[in-house]
């Protein structure tokens, strides 16, 4: 089988505008820790799991205030 004819490519031109789809994200907000060892600390969301550091034991809650245990 011959191809009698060659396809046409197009040039692509930077000068023409392009549509701009809409990327997904994510909402970015900093939740700033209350008391405990990380009392510095931004998280990206609300409360941790239980962790020990040094003399410290516990987690933060929904709240982000320091729970001992």
């Amino acid at each position: 089988m011959k191809l009698t004819s060659i396809p046409r490519i197009k040039r692509v031109s930077l000068d023409r505008p392009r549509l701009r789809r809409p990327r997904p994200s994510a909402r970015k907000i900093n939740f700033l820790l209350r008391g405990g060892p990380l009392s510095m600390a931004w998280l990206c969301c609300p409360g941790t799991l239980r962790f020990s550091y040094r003399e410290w034991r516990g987690y933060y809650d929904q709240s982000n205030k320091w729970v001992s245990l």
